[in-house]
């Protein structure tokens, strides 16, 4: 892309950029940019090549980015001969021809300066603006009086102590007090009484204008809850704790219930070996059928003793031990039976040894070491049972102190439950901001967005509830805790989350650096009906504007624009640049066309130019109290004008009208023309309107102003009629009008208005021997009276634009002009126009 500037008509300043809009970098590193002096095709295209031929591709183009054109370039030649040679002429010819077209239209002409920049924010604070039924200034008025009250009244010693120590907490924030009363306290005179007297009434008062004095109730409330919370927290712990052990406590019960059943399953099979071994006392078998079962139950008991844990292994082992010694014996004797043929009632007695021996082994030592341990393992489940049963207790008592400490703060709360209703001050986080900007004013600003929580001095809680630095995790829990409360949930129900939709009441002037300084003072407000509910000041999403300073600037408005955040602010960075009126658009022209003027001998004229600039100037706005946003502006602004008429009409000139008169029985007649015909005839005019009150009552979409203006304008009045020839004539006449101007507008929307003029002026004709100048033609015709009364004009106008971003504009107008005595010669002009912008 090539980028021209001029700074002046034949001295251009040329820049080479990308598709990006990036200025382009040659082989030196520097941006690629020529000045061509005088501008011709010569030069400039000589200027060119070298610039192009200079390009430096970035590290990221491809190496054939700008190939095609320095390729292109390359065959151009001051005598082409080949076909290539001819088109690179020709490229750089219409270059330069489309430039040479548009040099006194384009180039720095047609860029939009900066005005400034404006900074944004999305997170802020909102204020209540009602507070029971009460204007919020006035209730804190009111709260203000009890308290500077309560100071000073002898009779209430209580109230007073509790308000210093409201003081006394307060200035571990404010440091309001600080300063001066650490020199009065416990001076004792009275001197310095009153003097801290005076001293605490001015404070106070600063205190409610900004809501502070509020603080106090918050901070008591939330300070009870804290301190409760605080215990009911370490309570929680405590009980979260209790709750551990329960279940370890359960779990270790449910471990030994397992333990005792297999131990008492390992009792149950060894009393079963026993009562099987008892039983060959009363059988009687051979000696090798009785070796043989005592063998099997051996190893049965071998087997039962294998499933066995650990202590009863230890027990039964020897006895294993023992019987495999009796084993031995029995297979000793086994070996006697074979061997010697032994008695009978000998293997009968030996058994019975045996058994006896079996018995008092297993029977005395296992079921009584069995018994003693499921005895201790009853009275060790007895002790965990009452260890059990003291911490369920504890856990009762617990719960019990939780529930009471819970009251306790539910209870505080509803007892503060009126008071957290007058929270004034609220967290709000803003979705959007749509800023409409209107010659000169902001004509409206709309946040929108939703409550969050009550602002709370976080620093002040953690002091009073002696909170450590640092140990934000806590606060933060506590503030969340505080809010999910059931109670407290109901009390802002309305109001937290909720959606709110803040505007302004009036216009705000945006132009001028008096303007930027006052934002502070505005403030937005939420409405439900006719009622301000919440109030935001401007500047809380309306940081900063930042203007750009020219020479010669002292408007900073931007041009008429809707600005949408964060929509329009595409790097996120919270402020957006806001830019004035591109210089094709400073002045416009309306052109109308007279139907009127059509008829033959009409000196409405056919056509006619009107060229004008309106100027802001005290862009101030103020309230007028008589309905809702309706305000008042005082030198809202001057407009300046310039009428060129008569274009187009041959009969543009003022002819002189004759009275008859005889002096000395000669026929002398006076020549004469009318005010009102000279306003007729009028060709040029120039002047200024100013502004001097403007009443807008948006609910009626209508504004009423009042200007006071003054025009002046030339008359060519001639004399071609006069019998003698020196006393004919033809000069230009000067005229100037002076009047008040009184405008009804209707303002419905953007592409369609209207509005309803009555402009009475006087007018003032400089003394010419040629002519007289009179208001009543009668008069002076039959009396010879020089009157000068008022003229008068009735406007009726509307507009049309079909597009509201284009530059299409559609005038109609009627315009009515008659003398203050309503003779019946009047003149009426029925005209339509078009706006079309100035472009040098």
């Amino acid at each position: 892309m090539i980028y021209a500037a001029a700074s002046s008509v034949n001295n251009l300043t040329f820049t080479l950029k990308n598709a990006k809009d990036e200025v382009l970098i040659n082989n030196e590193g520097k941006e690629i940019s020529f000045q061509v002096f005088p501008f011709t095709e010569v030069s400039f295209g000589n200027h060119l090549i070298d610039a192009i031929t200079s390009i430096k591709p970035k590290e990221n183009d491809a190496e054939n980015t700008y190939g095609i054109i320095k390729e292109r370039i390359k065959n151009l030649k001051d005598n082409p001969i080949s076909q290539e040679q001819k088109i690179a002429v020709q490229d750089v010819r219409n270059i330069y021809q489309f430039f040479n077209a548009l040099v006194i239209t384009a180039f720095a002409y047609d860029t939009e300066p900066v005005a400034g920049v404006l900074k944004y924010s999305l997170n802020t604070t909102i204020a209540k603006k009602n507070i029971e039924g009460i204007d919020a200034d006035v209730y804190f008025t009111k709260r203000a009086k009890d308290l500077r009250d309560s100071i000073f009244n002898k009779d209430n010693k209580e109230n007073g102590d509790k308000f210093m120590g409201f003081v006394n907490k307060f200035e571990t924030k404010n440091k309001l007090f600080s300063d001066f009363y650490k020199n009065t306290k416990g001076s004792g005179t009275y001197r310095a009484k009153v003097k801290f007297k005076h001293y605490a009434e001015k404070k106070l008062k600063e205190l409610y204008n900004v809501y502070e004095l509020e603080e106090f109730i918050r901070e008591e409330i939330f300070s009870d809850y804290v301190l409760n919370k605080t215990q009911l927290i370490k309570l929680n712990k405590e009980l979260d704790s209790l709750k551990a052990s329960k279940t370890d406590i359960e779990n270790s019960i449910k471990a030994l219930k397992q333990t005792l059943e297999i131990d008492e399953l390992k009792l149950k099979e060894s009393r079963a070996i026993y009562d099987d071994l008892t039983f060959f006392e009363k059988k009687e078998v051979k000696n090798n059928a009785l070796i043989k079962e005592t063998n099997e139950k051996i190893n049965y008991h071998n087997k039962i003793l294998k499933i066995s844990d650990i202590e009863t292994n230890k027990i039964i082992t020897d006895s294993i031990k023992k019987i495999n010694e009796e084993k031995q014996i029995l297979q000793l004797l086994s070996n006697d039976l074979k061997a010697y043929e032994l008695d009978k009632t000998y293997i009968e007695n030996r058994i019975k040894t045996l058994m006896n021996y079996q018995k008092s082994t297993i029977d005395k030592n296992d079921i009584e070491k069995f018994d003693k341990n499921i005895t201790e393992k009853k009275f060790e489940i007895g002790s965990l049972n009452q260890v059990k049963s003291k911490k369920e207790e504890e856990i009762k008592e617990k719960s019990a102190l939780i529930r009471i400490k819970q009251n306790e703060i539910d209870y505080c709360i509803s007892l503060e439950k009126d008071e957290m209703k007058k929270f004034p001050l609220w967290n709000f986080e803003v979705e959007s901001i749509e800023v409409d900007i209107n010659d000169g004013f902001i004509e409206h600003i709309t946040a929108l967005g939703k409550v969050k929580l009550p602002v709370i001095d976080e620093s002040l809680i953690r002091k009073v509830c002696q909170i450590p630095e640092g140990d934000e995790s806590t606060l933060k829990e506590m503030l969340e805790n505080f809010y999910n409360e059931s109670i407290v949930k109901e009390i802002f129900d309305n109001i937290i989350g909720k959606e709110l939709k803040f505007e302004n009441e009036f216009p705000i002037g945006f132009s001028s650096k008096s303007d930027f300084a006052d934002l502070h003072k505005y403030t937005l407000y939420a409405f439900e009906g006719a009622e301000k509910i919440f109030s935001l000041p401007v500047t809380n999403v309306i940081t900063l504007y930042v203007q750009r300073h020219q020479n010669d600037r002292l408007d900073f408005s931007p041009k008429d624009q809707v600005v949408s955040l964060p929509s329009d602010d595409f790097a996120r960075s919270n402020a957006v640049e806001l830019k004035k009126e591109t210089s094709t658009k400073i002045l416009n022209v309306n052109i109308y066309s007279d139907f009127l003027g059509l008829k033959e001998g009409n000196p409405n004229g056919l056509l006619q130019f009107e060229v004008e600039k309106n100027i802001p100037l005290w862009t101030k706005r103020m309230v007028l109290g008589t309905g809702r946003s309706s305000n008042f502006g005082l030198v809202n602004y001057i407009n300046f004008n310039l009428t060129w008429a008569k274009i187009g009409d041959e009969n543009k000139q003022l002819q002189v009208k004759y009275a008859d008169r005889y002096v000395n029985n000669v026929y002398r007649p006076d020549r004469y023309v009318t005010f009102l015909d000279m306003i007729k005839y009028e060709n040029t005019s120039v002047g200024a309107d100013l502004n001097i009150a403007s009443f807008d009552f948006p609910l009626l979409k209508a504004r009423i102003e009042l200007n006071a203006g003054i025009h002046y304008g030339r008359v060519n009045i001639v004399d071609t009629l006069a019998t003698d020839v020196n006393r004919r004539f033809d000069k230009n006449v000067n005229i100037i009008r002076a009047y008040p101007d009184f405008i009804l507008r209707i303002r419905p929307e953007e592409r369609f208005g209207a509005y309803l003029r009555y402009r009475p002026f006087n007018t003032i004709v400089p003394n010419n021997e040629e002519f007289y100048t009179v208001s009543s033609e009668k008069q002076f015709v039959e009396n010879q009276k020089l009157t000068s009364n008022w003229l008068h004009r009735f406007e009726l106008g509307t507009y049309y634009a079909p597009s509201p971003k284009g530059d299409n504009k559609f005038f109609f107008r009627y315009r009515y002009t008659n003398t203050s005595d309503w003779e019946n010669n009047g003149y009426g002009e029925f005209q339509v126009g078009y706006l079309v912008y100035l472009k040098f």
